[in-house]
């Protein structure tokens, strides 16, 4: 899950990275053909990221309102 986020943010500081930088990134990892549920981890795992980095490196996490892509239902096996 990192290595993608590494390439679209690696020489950022945390405090640089807004929602509409978010978003971008999700709208380009559509067009390279990832599903929503692959986005949709890679995305909370930086929420993450972000979520430990408040108080240290920043003062709020930009992206606490951020929605998630719509991905389909899971189809279950029997």
């Amino acid at each position: 899950m990192l290595k993608p986020l590494r390439g679209a943010f690696d020489p950022e500081l945390l405090s640089s990275i807004d929602a509409d930088r978010v978003r971008a990134y999700m709208a380009a990892r559509t067009a390279a053909g990832c599903g929503p549920r692959t986005i949709n981890r890679e995305v909370d795992v930086l929420k993450g990221m972000l979520r430990d980095a408040v108080g240290k490196y920043v003062t709020v996490s930009p992206i606490v309102g951020l929605k998630r892509l719509k991905a389909p239902p899971i189809k279950r096996r029997l």
